[in-house]
Formats: structure tokens, sequence, C-alpha cells
């Protein structure tokens, strides 16, 4: 495990590049140093006088790099040998103040951008090094880019590294430097790497902000890890140098030593009853994979890790609140001191998300018991955050350690524990409690009692397995009898449990009759008896010898008469003497209770008793087992004033010694059960302070269950630390979803797992390092998740190991074919109906004719931004009738691209209002909300789409984007992008080509046509047609100055394509070249497919071209002169069209769109027509 834990450390300290956007404060404590020109040119940090290499109005100054600086780098750091890691940073911008009546403006923008760093190697002489290949932020690239500046896309990266290669090379403690690209050279391929993949003035970045680039290189010494990785480092140090044992972090970095992990369980073995003990929401009623997976995380010994697939919508809060409350009941019944539970993740919104799923519910109602009983007690969850964080903690009402150290410092605990015994009291019904003592152990008392209910189920199929005799029977009927009263008397029991219950009792009855007859033997061997003796004494020489007839030779004289009598009496006659008939009828009893027995075996095992087992589930979580929570809840209320009263109050204070923190975090724990922290930050807060080594160390295996959300996002390196600080782990996640922002790139982490001894460098670039890649643990593609799917316990998928959630609540089941298709396989099943009140169909359609422009680093469509924010401004009121949320809560918007964010957002905020709360983002905006309504914003247009979009990369975006949607799932922009789509985006057109409805437009506004006059580059660019009586497409046909046309269609019906056509024909017939395009789908799958192929034939047959597409979304028709129109919905009905809008162009834009989207070669008529005939 030793190498796994270096693997970690090395990736860690190699992701510490310097942020792309810095403020003035980060960059000071980085320690930056300027380099000279001339420094670069000789590679040597020459010694350099002078002061600072620059200085600003503000103070901030920069030394030059010098000899003396390189010595002090070193001081302290006897590990690092000859050599220490450095940065240089070639290309740093610095914002200019501006100021507005004497204040400060854009305070909101970064103080320094930083888009290159280049990792270097610095001798203790001061020879400096080139060592890694220039990297671009990370951050300021599309897809992935978070930051405020975005510079170029990841793609372009790609290709320039593709088109030129960078060198790699060794330590240079192997090769002492020799042989490399220069410094100069290497700024220089930076250099060229920015003009090659930047979009971006970096001077300009952001609108109405100027920046300056600084005019030195700087150098970063990377001898301080930054603050965030310190405390996963000093784990990894700790398990390093002090030989601890962590079964858990043994167990998770298996798979990257190469060997053998533990076979998994099938999830079959998980669906024991009896496992959960408590609910937080038992108006939630869980599903059999819920349950399951439950189960099995309840059942995790130590050591043991598991993987639980959770997609979107598939309940994974709910089976965490649930683990954790039975967690909770089950440590009070076991007399247990509370159990350290901690929930974490890398992902910030899944944190908050944990933390308000985990309060919400904890408010109470009218019950005395369902409420707490101490003042200003919080939720099931407590932050751990940092100082840093504390105010972004208040400002989402979230309840912090801080506060939690203030309750314990302010509350007046003699008052509290009266509150508390009064409220005991109340609700045991009892005369008097001495004390908080007294109350705790009758609320325990009341609890154990309680819970043998449950004991009572689960031990029923036990014992009927087991049970030997007709009295343990009978006692077991009785209680059956007794306790169906029981339950059927509660409020969550419906008639599902009752017939359940029946059918165990008609299962019974066999059985019964069975014993029955085993019983009724007795009595028939002591009527043969009978029979037999009184045979005996019925033969002459018997009635005057009696002692004869007690002989052998007596039975034998008697024996014909007593068969006579038997057979006359019904009995076998075969058996004249009493031990015969007794071992007869003792072998025809034990054949009864034998079978009695089977069945009672094959009842234990049956479905009858699983169905009945899983509706007692059911009941117990809907009623029962929130009470035995909350009791459980106030039991430990009344341990924590208890510990409160005897350790602090009794000024025996928290000291960071070992024993002093686990005393103080069981304290908490009863009060709080679940610590919510970051993966950076957990190992930070779970330390202690050793005495006998003066350090300063972490607790180890000190939590009973360790929670990774969102798994799928959190890398392995980071996730890793936390492994080592819990007895068992779950880790729950979707690997469909987004991925873990990876910060060592591959060539990298290649480098790492030769120099932590993980494999030779000839496995690294063989079969070994190839496999390596699919083993989860990779820090430049892993996962925690997959890293997790490799070692977990229970499996019941080989695709992606782990159990599955499967039943999606979110969707309706439309929308949740767009993820199946996707990323699921088909194997998610819809758990609501379609909803049938929701303002708009499941799958939404919305054409906008913009047209996508490079904007910096990114790319907009100011007419689609402008579309959809005038489309949602005149809908909102429907929405919020509908919905009676605010506008924020119905709907959301999800863009490929930042620049089309900020477009939205301006527009949105200019017609709906800022205040409206309304999310804009890319998908990580939205990751683990969701909304009733989601508008995916295209933002690409047909005519100059590039080779691969970023949502055909991979299934994410999309799925991300469609996961989110509650009842409406709406895609806008210019649709046919979608038809052109390879990968994921040809699924999503599909499904809207099948499922999808053409959501009405309206008029639009005259910023719209104003805008419009822009793009199309005509004065009257735009017209509106409503209601349209008269079909414009058959106008057309009928103009004699037109000449050709192209006319696209999602739909059609055959009455239309008769009447259309017939037009079609007509005008071929006077030399108008016309193609149609249509999906496959559309003529193949239609309800009047037959008569609309002999149709299709006609026009054919005719001159006229047709094209079958993959997929056709839009409704346009493209004129020769220069006019294109749009219509809502399809041109070939005999309806009359309802919405059309009519383009005039003096460009060639739309025919440069079609040729774009279907390779025509519009405008050449005559070679058109020589097509058609010779077709």
């Amino acid at each position: 495990m030793i190498n796994a834990i270096r693997y970690f450390a090395f990736s860690l300290i190699d992701s510490q590049s310097a942020p792309a956007l810095l403020s003035r404060q980060k960059m000071k404590g980085m320690g930056a140093q300027a380099v000279t020109k001339d420094q670069i040119k000789a590679g040597h940090a020459e010694t350099k006088s002078g002061g600072s290499a620059w200085i600003q109005t503000e103070a901030q100054s920069f030394a030059y790099v010098d000899k003396e600086s390189v010595t002090r780098a070193f001081e302290g750091k006897p590990k690092a040998g000859d050599w220490i890691k450095a940065e240089l940073l070639p290309m740093v911008y610095q914002r200019d103040q501006q100021f507005r009546h004497s204040a400060k403006t854009h305070q909101w923008a970064p103080e320094f951008i930083n888009p290159v760093s280049v990792k270097v190697y610095v001798h203790r002489s001061g020879r400096i090094v080139s060592h890694g290949r220039p990297r671009l932020a990370r951050e300021c690239l599309e897809p992935a880019g978070q930051g405020g500046v975005i510079i170029g896309a990841m793609d372009d990266l790609d290709a320039f590294y593709a088109n030129n290669p960078y060198p790699e090379y060794d330590h240079p403690g192997v090769d002492d430097g020799q042989g490399r690209l220069s410094l100069q050279e290497t700024l220089e391929y930076a250099a060229k790497m920015v003009d090659t993949v930047s979009g971006v003035d970096l001077t300009k970045p952001l609108t109405g902000l100027h920046y300056d680039r600084l005019p030195n290189t700087l150098l970063v010494f990377r001898t301080d890890q930054d603050a965030s990785i310190r405390p996963l480092l000093a784990v990894y140090d700790a398990l390093e140098t002090l030989n601890i044992e962590t079964p858990v972090l043994d167990r998770f970095t298996l798979p990257l030593l190469d060997r053998m992990t533990p076979d998994p369980q099938p999830p079959q073995t998980f669906d024991t009853f009896g496992k959960q003990w408590g609910t937080v929401q038992p108006s939630v009623k869980l599903s059999e994979d819920q349950f399951r997976a439950i189960n099995a995380a309840l059942s995790l010994q130590e050591g043991e890790i598991l993987a639980i697939n959770g997609p979107p919508g598939t309940g994974k809060t709910a089976i965490l609140k649930d683990i954790v409350a039975s967690s909770v009941v089950r440590g009070v019944l076991d007399d247990q001191p509370p159990p350290l539970m901690a929930i974490a993740s890398t992902n910030n919104q899944a944190i908050r998300n944990a933390m308000n799923s985990l309060t919400k519910y904890m408010t109470g109602g009218d019950s005395k018991l369902h409420r707490r009983w101490i003042p200003n007690a919080p939720g099931l969850a407590v932050y751990a955050v940092s100082q840093y964080g504390e105010a972004l903690a208040d400002a989402n009402e979230l309840f912090t350690l801080n506060k939690l150290d203030a309750l314990e410092q302010e509350i007046d605990v003699e008052q509290a524990e009266v509150q508390f015994c009064r409220h005991a009291i109340q609700y045991l019904r009892t005369q008097g409690l001495s004390g908080v003592e007294q109350a705790v152990d009758a609320l325990r008392k009341k609890l154990k009692a309680e819970v043998r209910v449950q004991q009572w189920v689960g031990s029923l199929a036990g014992r009927l397995r087991n049970t030997q005799s007709d009295k343990t029977f009978r006692k077991i009927q009785k209680e059956l009898a007794t306790q169906k009263q029981r339950w059927l008397r509660q409020p969550s029991a419906d008639h599902r449990l009752a017939m359940a219950w029946t059918a165990v009792e008609d299962a019974l009855r066999d059985a019964q009759t069975r014993f029955d007859e085993a019983a009724q033997i007795v009595k028939a061997f002591h009527a043969h008896k009978a029979i037999i003796m009184q045979g005996r004494k019925k033969h002459p020489l018997l009635k005057r010898l009696p002692w004869l007839a007690k002989t052998a030779f007596g039975a034998k004289l008697a024996r014909q008469t007593i068969a006579a009598d038997l057979a006359g009496a019904g009995m076998p006659s075969g058996y004249t003497s009493v031990e015969d008939a007794k071992q007869y009828y003792q072998a025809q009893q034990r054949e009864h209770r034998r079978t009695a027995k089977v069945l009672l075996r094959n009842l234990a095992d049956s479905d009858i008793m699983g169905h009945w087992q899983f509706l007692a589930e059911e009941t117990l979580a809907s009623g029962w087992r929130y009470n035995w929570f909350w009791l459980a809840m106030h039991i430990r209320e009344g341990e924590w004033l208890i510990a409160l009263r005897d350790t602090l109050r009794a000024g025996d204070m928290d000291k960071r010694t070992h024993d002093k923190v686990l005393r103080r975090l069981h304290r908490h724990a009863a009060l709080v059960p679940v610590m919510v922290a970051t993966l950076h930050r957990l190992p930070k807060v779970l330390t202690y302070w050793d005495i006998g080594k003066l350090a300063e160390l972490p607790l180890t295996n000190v939590l009973s269950h360790l929670f990774i959300d969102e798994g799928g996002q959190c890398a392995p390196d980071i996730t890793a630390a936390s492994m080592a600080l819990t007895k068992r782990a779950t880790v729950i996640g979707d690997r469909a979803q987004l991925e873990p922002v990876w910060t060592v790139t591959e060539r990298e982490d290649v480098g790492n797992r030769v120099a932590s001894g993980l494999m030779t460098q000839q496995q690294a670039h063989g079969i070994r390092g190839d496999q390596f890649g699919y083993c989860g643990g990779s820090t430049s593609s892993g996962s925690a998740l997959w890293l997790a799917q490799e070692v977990t316990t229970a499996c019941e998928d080989n695709d992606q190991p782990g159990l599955w959630l499967r039943v999606n609540r979110r969707s309706v089941p439309d929308i949740l074919a767009i993820s199946n298709a996707l990323c699921y396989k088909n194997a998610l099943q819809p758990g609501r109906e379609p909803a049938t009140d929701a303002p708009y169909p499941a799958i939404g359609t919305l054409e906008f004719p913009g047209v996508c422009q490079q904007d910096g680093g990114s790319r907009s469509n100011p007419f689609e931004a402008l579309g959809i924010a005038q489309w949602l401004s005149q809908e909102s009121g429907r929405i919020t009738q509908t919905y009676q949320k605010p506008l924020g809560e119905c709907v959301a918007i999800i863009t490929p691209f930042k620049a089309q964010a900020d477009a939205l957002q301006e527009q949105v905020n200019r017609l709906i209002g800022a205040d409206a709360g309304i999310t804009i983002g890319t998908i990580h905006s939205l990751q683990g909300a969701e909304r009733p309504i989601v508008i995916l914003s295209l933002t690409y247009s047909g005519e100059q789409q590039p080779q691969q979009m970023f949502f055909d990369q991979s299934p994410t975006m999309l799925n991300v984007a469609a996961s989110r949607a509650q009842d409406t799932f709406i895609v806008a922009g210019d649709l046919d992008v979608l038809s052109r789509s390879v990968g994921a985006g040809k699924v999503v057109a599909q499904h809207a080509q099948k499922l999808g409805h053409a959501l009405p437009w309206h008029q639009w506004t005259p910023d719209m046509v104003a805008l419009g006059e822009t793009l199309w580059g005509h004065k009257n660019a735009v017209t509106w047609l409503a209601d349209v009586q008269e079909n414009p497409l058959v106008m057309a046909l009928k103009d004699d100055s037109l000449t050709e046309m192209v006319v696209t269609i999602n739909d059609l019906d055959a009455e239309g394509l008769q009447n259309v056509g017939q037009q079609m024909i007509n005008a071929a017939r006077q030399g108008f070249t016309i193609m149609l395009i249509i999906a496959r789908s559309t003529a193949l799958e239609h309800p009047d497919a037959a008569r609309l192929g002999r149709g299709f034939d006609v026009l054919q047959r005719n001159g006229i071209s047709i094209r079958y597409a993959p997929t056709v979304l839009s409704n346009r028709v493209l004129l020769t002169n220069g006019m294109t129109m749009i219509s809502r919905t399809t041109w070939i009905t005999t309806k009359p069209l309802e919405q059309v809008v009519v383009i005039q162009e003096s460009g060639d834009l739309e025919v440069r769109r079609a040729r774009a989207m279907y390779g025509l070669e519009t405008g050449q008529p005559e070679q058109q027509k020589a097509r058609t005939a010779a077709a």
C-alpha cells in the first residue's frame, strides 16, 4: 500500500499549478519572484540586485530570483536532494485599477490572470531546467471551464499538443538536466500554444476591463503545498512513516497494486429483513433497490467498501438518511457510544444538498416525540467548514462546527436538563423522573420494548425453519394471529399487507394439517391396539389359557382373527401385533411431521414470506421506525447533556490529545450524528496532537462509516486520505454524470506511477501501464466511484459493479428515455407517471435561427439567447401559475458555453429581472439540482458547426441536462444542429423527432427583428405571419420568378402530401427544382407509411428529389431569391399553418447553412436537374 500512498501524494503535489485567476493576496502568498530575460536565456538564477522587478501603485512587488533565494528554498527540506520543483509563469496579466467617483470598480474581477504554467526544476547551484510540457489552465478552457475568463477550447489544445509534441524527461537527478529544451525554447513553445489556442486578447478578456502583461516571467518554488492539500499529504506522510494499519484504505488501493480483489456478493444476499431500524422521512416509500442498498450498507463489516450506482432521481439522498437513522437507533440498542459518521465529497453543491436534506426534516410536528428536546438543537448534520467558508455557510443557513461549539458553551445545562425531563415525562406519561439519567434509562427501556415488533418479524422465518414440534408451531400460529391484529391497526398498513398476511396464514394451514394428522395418528394407534387386544380374547384356546395370549405362539394363533377385525374396522390388517402397529404408526407420524417441517422451511424461504417481509418493512418504515429514530435521538440528547455537564461544565475542557478529541467527537455525534465536509477538509478536522511525537496526526480508523457522495466526481488521490480515517465506506455516485476535475496530465500521471514504485518504466509503457488506466485509480482519469466498484462487497452488473438504484422518481418517462438511451442501456425504470398537469409536453423544441459566433475563447449565439429570454418572459406567468412557485424554482437554462450563459443571463435580467433567480449556466451550475422545466440552449448553428460538438464527445453533458428536468425538457436553438450529430446529440435528436413537440413561438419583438436584420443583412429581414390560411410553400411553388427550393419537414400527413405534392409536381413540370428532406423514421414509422411511400414514389417519378436524413427537426423552405421560411409545424399538411417566419437576407447565410447541414449544391439548378433525371 505504501507505493499507492506515494503515488497519490506525488499526484497531489504535481496538481498544485498556480491558479489561472488570482487575487492580490493569493499572489503575494505564493511568494512569486521575477526572472529576468538574461536568467531565462542562461537557465540560471544569477545574482541580481536592484530590489524589486516592478512596482505597482498599490505596493505590490516581486523580488528577483537569485542564488540566495534558491538557498532559502532548500532550507528545511532535507529530502529535497539537489533539485527542487518550481513553476514558471511566463504570461501573467494584472488588472488596471479603475475608479468611479473615488470608489474602486470591478472588484469582483480577478486581480491577475495566469493562463500558462511551466514546470521546472531548480538545482542548489541555481541552475533552472525545463521539465514538463507547458500547461494551459483547464479552468479557462471550454467545456470544463469554470473560471470567469474563457480563453479557448480543450479540443484546440489537444490538437496543438498532437501537432507539436513536447519531449518527456526523467527527474533531472538521472541525467543532470542535460539534453533538454532550454527555458527560452520552452517559453517560445508556451507562447505558440497560447497564440494557437486562445481566441482572446488577454489585455481585454472581459468587457469593461483592461489588463497589462507583467514585464517579467515569475518563478514560484513548490516547497510549500497549497493549504487545501496539506491535510491530505499529512495523512499520507503519517501512513508511510508510522506504518499504521488502515483496512479500508488497504482495500481501496488493491487495484492499483495489481492484487486480487475480494469477490463481491450477489445482491440477493442483502435482501435480509431487519437491518433497518430508523427512518427520517416516513412519507417516502422506498423501492426494493433502495431497501437492498440500505441493507448492504448496514451490513458492511470493518474494512469493507460498498459502491452504489445512483443515477439522478433514483433516491440517493433518501437511502443516506435512512442509513444514518438506522445507525443511530442500532447504536442505542447495542448500548454503544454514538457512531461517528461523515458524508464527504469534492462537490460543494453535493455537500450543501446533504446538509439541507439532513436538516429540513428535523423540525418535527405536533407530536411531543417528533421534535427536538434541546433548545436550538440543529438537524442531523454539522458542517465542518473552514473559517473562510463560515460566512457562506451562514448565508445558506448551514449549521457548522463553530456553531455547535458555541451552543455547547452558551446553553444553560441545568435549564436544558429540566426541559428535557419534562418532555420525557409527558411522552412516557410517568409520574416523575429524578433526572436526565433516569429519563434516558426509561426512554431506552421504552425503545427496546418497541423494537420487539421488528425482532419478531425478523425472527419468524428462522423460527419456522427450525420448528420441530406441534407445540412450537401452535405458539407461532397464536403469535401470528395476535400480531396481525396489531399490525393491521397501524395507519401505515394497507390492503397489500393484509393480503400478504392472509397468504402466509394459508401457507401455514398445510403444515397445520400435517401436524393435526400426526396428532390423530396417536388415536389411531390406540384404536388399532384395542382391536388387537380384543382379537386375542376371541380365540377359544386363548380364552381358556389367558397366559398364552401374551406369548408369540398366542399372537400367532389370534393373527387371523385380528386381521379380519382390523379389515372390518378399515385399518391396515397387516399389523396384527402391538409392536408392529406401533412402528407403523410412529413411521406415519414421523412422515407427517417431516412433511410439516418441509412445508415450514419452504414457506420460510418462499416468495410469500419475502413479500410479506417486504410489506412489513414498508409498514415499519412508514410508522414505527420513525418513532424509534426520534426515541433514539432523544436518548442521545440526554447523553449529550450528561456528557456536557460532566466535562465542560465540570471544568474538564476539551484538548487536542487523542482521548479528548475522541470524547469531543462522540459528544458532538450524540447531538448531531453526521459530520459533513469536503474531502479536503475532513482530514484536517479528524486529527489530534500526539504528545510523544509532538506532532499533529490523523485519527485513522475513527469513523464508523464514511459516505462519499457524488463519488464519480471525486478524484482517487483526494479521496484516499479520508479512506484512512474510517472503518467502513460507502461510495455513492454516477459515472455518467460529471467527471472529476483531474489536475495532472496523463504524462505526469505515468511519471508518478514510476516514481512511486507502482511499476517500472518498462511496465508503465507496456501492458501493465495500459491496464492501470482501467483500474479506476488513475489520478488523470479515475474516480473514487470507479475504484470503489473494483473492490465493492456487492455486485449486480459486471459492466459497472456495485449495487444499482434503478427507479427514477424525478423525470417523466419520456425524459427518462433520453438518459436511458444516452448512458444507462435502458436499465432505469420510471417511478412516476407522465405529468398531465404540466404546462408543456415532456420534450419540447423551440426553433431559433440564430448564428453561433466566436466570443473570446468561448461561443455565443445572441439571437438564440434573446429568443429564449423573450419566450420565457412571455411564458413566465403560465409557468408560475401552474407550479405556484417563483420562476427561479421552476426553470433552469443549460448551455455548453460560458459566453452563451453570460448572454442568456444578460437578456433574462433585462426582460425578466435579475431577481428572478433563474439558474443559467453550463452543466456544472445545475449539478445535483432539479427543476420542473429545463431549457437546453444549443448555441451551435449549422453553417459553422465544428466537426464534433462538445456534447458529442461524451454523453455526460446532455445526460446531466436532461436528467435535471422533472416535467419538461426543452431543446432550443438551431434544431438541425442535432441532426448532424454523430454522438450523444444524435440520441437527443432521435427522441425529439419521435416524442418531441414544437412549442408555440411568441411574435418576435422589435429587438429580435433588429438583431435579425444585423444577422441577415437586410433592412426588412423578418416578416412574422400568424394563422396563415394559404400555405406559403404552395405560394412559392406558383411564383414564376423562383427556380429552386429546398424543403425540410419534421412531420407530414397523407392528405397534405397529396395536396402539396400535386403542387410540387406542377411546379416541377414547369422547370422548378425541388428537394424534399425528411427523416427516415418519419417516413418509415408513420401510421400511414405505406400510403406515404406510394406518394414519395410519385413525387420522385415526377422529378422531385427526396433525401432521407437520420433526423430532421426543422420545417424550413430555402428559396433562390434569398428568402427562407420557417414554420413551427410541417409544411406538408392540409391544416392552416399557425406560425411562420419569413427571412429575407442579402447574403448567403441560410444557403451556407443548408450546404453544411445537408451537403447541398444549392444554386446549381442544372446539375440538380441532371441528378434528378439520372435518378
